[in-house]
């Protein structure tokens, strides 16, 4: 097995609330947090549903959030000032800070060669982050769609038991924007009647803006929570779509497996992508049915926070392991129900699983496939 690289901080904001602890409070008491977004288009004006977090806009908006999940984070891992300053970064997101763009062009009559001589680089915001902290370590940025920072995870921890680095910074960020809304509009994959993954009836998603912070280390934290393995596939299919048999999903899935030298049978849970789209929620049960001789119990997060794109990986993450380490119910605002009308059968609101191996799965645009196994053992 690989080495255990640990998780010793995180730090965490969604539509539910602005710390870990609020999160999972929220989410137990089953607490819904989505409201809407209005765009102009020329003459009309639509309306979609989103998981917005609760802070007034600004300019300093996206700064302060992220200086907030990334403290919270680095209080939690009691690192010295010399290990935050040796910190590698390792940031995921799809959208970055286009949001603030956005406005800047809205307010001014800047030309398309205006525009395109002053876009920055991805690589701005982990700049920004490394000056506001004084951090000299390594800097990497990821834009894998739904996978961004769950690469980034990926990665960190390769880096940390290559010994490029002894401590890691993962972010995953994503924020409202008019471009990223229109887009899935434009695709028909916003839900006007809620999140239903695996359901028969599902009719998309809600998107939600995150920001999730995790630091990551050789040394063991008091929980013992721990990267052991990923994998990540190409899926030459479609753009927007995994195969729709299932087979490259099942392949990434027991890549990660084989890596973290265990058998399907030592999973006792698994986070899905769970996106509630038609084609991709059908692909991943297959996947799953292709992979497990009985599939473990089955989780899915987005429909409390939304579907966070780029920030999926570490938030998803976070409030999985969280939830674990607080005994808490790994439904996530599901009420007790039926599965007759899922193609997948969701966990319950009793499962409390104790220690042992996880999987957690993220699928994105692009044909980004990535599972990572995460274990308390």
């Amino acid at each position: 097995m690989p080495d255990e690289v640990y998780f010793i901080g995180s730090g965490l904001i969604t539509a539910l609330g602005d710390s870990v602890e609020r999160n999972l409070s929220a989410i137990n008491n089953m607490d819904s947090m989505h409201t809407s977004v209005s765009i102009q288009l020329g003459a009309d004006k639509i309306s979609l549903p989103y998981f917005l977090i609760n802070t007034p806009p600004s300019e300093q908006r996206i700064d302060q959030l992220i200086n907030s999940v990334i403290n919270q984070a680095l209080m939690e891992s009691g690192l010295n000032s010399k290990e935050k300053s040796a910190l590698g970064v390792f940031l995921g997101s799809t959208s970055y800070d286009i949001y603030n763009h956005e406005i800047a062009i809205k307010s001014s009559r800047l030309t398309d060669i205006n525009i395109a001589e002053n876009i920055p680089p991805f690589s701005s915001l982990a700049d920004f982050i490394c000056k506001e902290f004084n951090i000299n370590g390594p800097v990497y940025t990821f834009n894998t769609a739904c996978t961004s920072s769950a690469n980034a995870l990926m990665y960190a921890a390769e880096s940390i038991r290559s010994g490029e680095i002894e401590h890691a910074l993962v972010l995953g960020v994503e924020f409202y924007n008019e471009m990223t809304a229109l887009g899935f509009e434009g695709l028909e994959l916003i839900s006007r009647a809620g999140m239903q993954p695996f359901n028969k009836n599902r009719d998309g998603l809600y998107l939600g803006e995150a920001c999730g912070a995790i630091i990551l280390s050789k040394e063991a934290a008091e929980h013992n929570f721990s990267y052991i393995s990923g994998a990540t596939l190409s899926d030459n299919h479609s753009i927007t779509a995994c195969k729709p048999d299932g087979s490259s999903i099942a392949k990434v899935i027991k890549q990660a497996l084989q890596r973290a030298n265990i058998c399907d049978n030592e999973i006792k849970a698994v986070k899905a992508h769970g996106t509630a789209s038609l084609s991709n929620d059908k692909a991943e049960a297959l996947g799953l049915q292709l992979t497990f001789s009985t599939i473990p119990p089955v989780s899915v997060i987005k429909p409390v926070i939304g579907h966070t794109l780029g920030a999926c990986g570490v938030v998803e993450l976070i409030l999985f392991y969280q939830s674990i380490i607080n005994n808490q119910s790994l439904a996530f605002g599901r009420p007790d129900s039926s599965n007759e009308d899922s193609i997948l059968e969701l966990t319950n609101s009793s499962y409390r699983p104790d220690a042992g191996y996880f999987l957690l799965n993220y699928f994105g645009f692009g044909g980004s496939n990535t599972s990572l196994v995460i274990s308390n053992v």
